[in-house]
């Protein structure tokens, strides 16, 4: 077999970007607080884009922080395919489907101090968990949900995480329309997270209608 053939990795047709990521402006540092340190050629070369089979992501590296220019700057460029984690639940004792926890999820966090809002601070992300531990919530019925515990952000300072997060999934169901050998068990779910303190906190499935309390 060729070199470079995977089926589930090439474009499905032809490459289609579904969508680019819009960036807080402090991006890609991590906060507000933080904006007098990125160079504008990092921010010019900051990028997350959804295709029609992966996720690519580039967070370069400045090493002379807002003084690097594009000569110094180094791409840190990631690729996540559609038929591996965190779209599809990873192995489990090297060959096993670890699906005894859920589906992995996919989430868009906006974090919050009670009710206040503070997106404009820290942007919102982009974040992925292994399993969606089957819906449990921290206070087992209340509260934010359990699985943000064993989740890692994925793409941070996203000025519109929801938006994006609609366009992942589209990108999601049509590659999953050509590859239905795929176990609908094995494939991620996307949902939306209010960071917040207690019954306050929200989580909803992109895509979906119903809010409930977490």
């Amino acid at each position: 077999m060729a070199h470079s053939t995977s089926v589930y990795i090439q474009p499905l047709e032809n490459p289609t970007a579904f969508a680019k990521a819009e960036f807080m402006d402090f991006a890609p540092a991590g906060s507000i607080c933080t904006t007098c340190c990125v160079s504008e050629a990092a921010k010019l070369r900051t990028y997350a884009i959804m295709y029609d089979s992966k996720l690519e992501i580039n967070r370069p590296f400045e090493p002379c922080m807002c003084c690097s220019t594009e000569n110094c700057i180094v791409d840190r460029v990631s690729t996540a395919y559609l038929d591996k984690p965190p779209f599809r639940t990873g192995m489990c004792c090297v060959c096993v489907p670890c699906t005894c926890c859920g589906p992995p999820v996919i989430f868009a966090k906006t974090p919050k101090c009670l009710c206040i809002d503070l997106t404009d601070c820290f942007g919102q992300q982009v974040w992925s968990a292994p399993a969606n531990c089957y819906g449990i919530k921290t206070c087992i019925c209340c509260c934010s949900p359990c699985y943000q515990c064993i989740a890692q952000p994925v793409i941070p300072g996203v000025n519109d995480a929801s938006k994006f997060m609609s366009h992942m999934k589209a990108a999601s169901d049509a590659y999953y329309l050509k590859h239905p050998e795929i176990p609908e068990g094995e494939r991620a779910i996307f949902e939306l997270v209010t960071d917040n303190v207690g019954i306050a906190a929200t989580t909803k499935a992109v895509g979906g209608e119903t809010m409930s309390r977490s």
